[in-house]
């Protein structure tokens, strides 16, 4: 197949497995150190269709492994991306706009763009990850289709080749017609690339514990008939005795003659511990390998926190987003401008948001202190960033319960009688002191609670009953109305306060 043939196919695959391919059976089945390592012996010289079968087969047999994929898979697809503009030109601007609207229409038909981010994060075990892009006439995108790793081989060097029926040795594939994602863990080479080959000996171990578990459970766990006859019911009944203990179930049994002689050697650690700490110390380590970090990790990002992202260390996370950025933008994004808007315009950038979540309770208190040095933030600023519609408007200032000057001096808060320790009235600030509407202010105040000071100052001792019945004497409420008598002293207060006005 040349290369035109392959990049204008009119969105249809260029690659399509047979049924035949299909495998009947599992490379991962009776896995021992012996198959390990011949399995990795072959992958060395480029033969990796068994390895890249053990890394899909390990996601179905071994629930850790799969777990711990899902987990750093899933912290990808669950960031938002997007396509910016290569730089500030109109054409830039309109060429990133233009290849938006192609994925977005392909992602809204059937999620193909998510999926081909889902396959080539499915590089992570076997190292690397192939869809082709489904091109039509004109330089646009149908789709993408992900071809499967155990079709490919590098025998002749480090670039990917796909065996068919009529290329046994590899076919060399376009550049251009498909994405080619690479994690290198090991260097250059593709075969040694992904976690496959450390995960392969931890599943083999896990295994062997495995059976050993469930053989130490199969022998304390479960009743076990002992059957002692005599040499003449030996000779004679020993077959209907076995059947009697068939008939137990699996339970286990054992027929014997009186003369046999067995001892059961117990093994020093009999509870079975041993198995589970083994059983534990694999799983830790795949977490490790995989997410960065085991299960019981007490720092920021362990797995106590909700969310995948949350259980992907953080360096992991942001290099896992970095690598699919590189991959999208050289090997889509640059051949898509080329084909439609021509070498000359910057091809649109393909970015994932993977910025750490601010602490807003954090960014709330700083926005709090500037805005008490007089810094005030942008309502649209403070709105992306909380997630939530903000505007700014000036606090009002809380209104008296009696008419007060701009320049009378006094703070427009009300006090109730209630709200503050009762005593001695202070004579009125010499502040509040002055001309005009805050002198009668002041000659109303000394007027109007002059004579109440030392009354007041009596009641400090009362129940609240007894001060309702003295702050009663005179005043239009009801008794208990304690709003009622702020209500009347303020009425009373506004009184003296026209006095003073009139007789000036």
């Amino acid at each position: 197949m040349n290369f035109l043939s392959w990049l204008w196919n009119r969105g249809k695959p260029a690659f399509v497995p047979e049924t035949s391919d299909r495998e009947m059976a599992d490379v991962s089945r009776g896995l021992s150190p012996e198959k390990v390592d011949a399995i990795m012996r072959a992958a060395n010289g480029g033969d990796v269709r068994d390895q890249c079968r053990l890394a899909a087969e390990l996601l179905e047999h071994n629930v850790e492994i799969a777990q711990a994929v899902s987990t750093r898979v899933n912290a990808v697809l669950g960031l938002h991306w997007g396509f910016e503009p290569g730089d500030d030109s109109p054409a830039a601007k309109s060429a990133a706009d233009a290849l938006s609207e192609e994925i977005r229409t392909i992602n809204a038909e059937c999620d193909n763009f998510d999926e081909l981010l889902e396959d080539l994060m499915g590089a992570l075990l076997p190292g690397f990850a192939i869809s082709e892009i489904l091109w039509q006439d004109g330089g646009h995108i149908a789709g993408f289709n992900h071809i499967e790793q155990r079709h490919f081989t590098f025998t002749d060097g480090y670039l990917p080749k796909i065996v068919t029926k009529q290329h046994p040795r590899g076919l060399l594939i376009p550049p251009e017609g498909v994405i080619y994602h690479q994690f290198r863990f090991h260097g250059k080479d593709p075969a040694r690339g992904g976690l496959i080959r450390p995960l392969a000996w931890l599943h083999c171990f896990n295994n062997g514990t495995e059976k050993n578990l469930l053989a130490f459970m199969e022998r304390y766990g479960m009743p076990f008939l002992v059957v002692r006859v005599d040499e003449t019911t030996w000779q004679k009944e020993r077959h209907n005795i076995k059947d009697l203990i068939r008939n137990f179930g699996s339970s286990g049994g054992g027929l014997f003659s009186k003369g046999t002689e067995q001892e059961l050697l117990q093994a020093a650690n009999s509870d079975g511990n041993i198995y589970f700490r083994m059983k534990e110390y694999l799983a830790g380590a795949v977490n490790q390998l995989i997410l960065g970090q085991t299960a019981s990790s007490g720092d920021g990002g362990g797995l106590s926190k909700d969310g995948a992202q949350d259980k992907v260390r953080r360096d992991i996370l942001e290099s896992d987003c970095r690598r699919l950025e590189r991959t999208v933008n050289a090997q889509l994004c640059v051949p898509w401008t080329r084909f439609n808007y021509g070498p000359a315009v910057p091809p649109p950038r393909f970015v994932i948001d993977c910025a750490a979540p601010e602490d807003k309770l954090a960014v709330a208190q700083m926005v709090n202190t500037l805005a008490q040095a007089g810094f005030k933030a942008d309502p649209q600023e403070l709105s992306e960033r909380f997630g939530m519609k903000l505007h700014y408007e000036a606090p009002a200032a809380p209104s008296a319960g009696f008419p007060m000057s701009a320049d009378s001096g006094l703070s427009p808060r009300p006090i109730g009688l209630r709200d503050q320790p009762i005593g001695p009235i202070s004579p009125i600030s010499p502040m509040v002191r002055g001309t005009g509407a805050g002198k009668a202010l002041s000659s109303a105040l000394e007027e109007w609670l002059g004579p109440m000071a030392d009354q007041i100052a009596a009641t400090a001792d009362l129940s609240d009953e007894d001060l309702d019945q003295v702050l009663r004497k005179g005043l239009p409420v009801k008794p208990g109305d304690s709003i009622g008598i702020e209500a009347a002293m303020t009425a009373d207060m506004r009184k003296q306060y026209g006095n003073q006005i009139q007789g000036r």
